[in-house]
């Protein structure tokens, strides 16, 4: 319960790796903490705080979710896989979407992420579902050709509750609560991400994620 000294050990436990010049990521939900941390940050270790927090507005920080190092090709089922596991953690895919939801979800990201030409965010994958001018140019230079052939002799030639013009609004609208989100967009809409989240951990920086409910909703 409240009152009982959570915050305090837990800020106390924080300073005490930054003293130790060890590094350390702090997710605070409510903003307190996170106040309470930075404030006893010593200047010789403020070079390495970096702080995350998405109701900044003036600065936000670009966290691509669809980025992975093109060095390693295999982080894409990866990415792929995470993005299908938080929306099921959001809506529940097993009740609200199955494997219909998926099969269009996944082969949309492929599309997206086996483009040689541009590097893609999440912001550009309704335009995947509901742009054909869109998804043509897409499939022109996708190497991959189960992903062409999904498109091309499935999903753009089906009927029913399985046709693209069903299935698309569906998806949609599982997306648009992040897309039309003014503190979400600017930050899952750049292309590049501001955080190495590997750099931070083999550098041991101080990493601070200001999650506050009564900023964000």
């Amino acid at each position: 319960k409240s009152g009982v000294g959570k915050s305090v050990l837990l800020a106390n436990m924080a300073i005490q790796d930054v003293l130790n010049g060890q590094g350390l990521c702090v997710i605070d939900p409510h903003g307190d903490l996170v106040n309470d941390i930075l404030a006893r940050v010593p200047a010789e270790r403020a070079e390495d705080v970096v702080l995350f927090s998405p109701a900044d507005l003036e600065r936000p920080m670009g966290l691509n979710l669809l980025e992975f190092d093109p060095k390693y090709p295999e982080q894409k089922t990866f990415v792929i896989n995470e993005m299908i596991g938080i929306f099921d953690k959001l809506y529940d895919l097993r009740a609200t979407g199955g494997p219909i939801f998926e099969q269009y979800f996944r082969n949309a990201l492929l599309l997206l992420l086996d483009d040689p030409n541009e590097t893609h965010t999440l912001i550009d994958l309704p335009r995947v579902l509901t742009n054909p001018d869109y998804r043509k140019k897409l499939l022109e230079t996708t190497p991959n050709p189960l992903t062409k052939e999904f498109w091309i002799k499935e999903a753009e030639k089906a009927g029913g509750d399985l046709a693209l013009a069903n299935v698309a609004p569906y998806i949609n609208s599982k997306l648009n609560p992040f897309l039309a989100n003014d503190l979400v967009r600017p930050i899952i809409g750049q292309i590049h991400s501001s955080v190495d989240f590997r750099k931070i951990m083999d550098e041991g920086k101080i990493f601070i994620v200001n999650l506050s409910k009564g900023l964000l909703g």
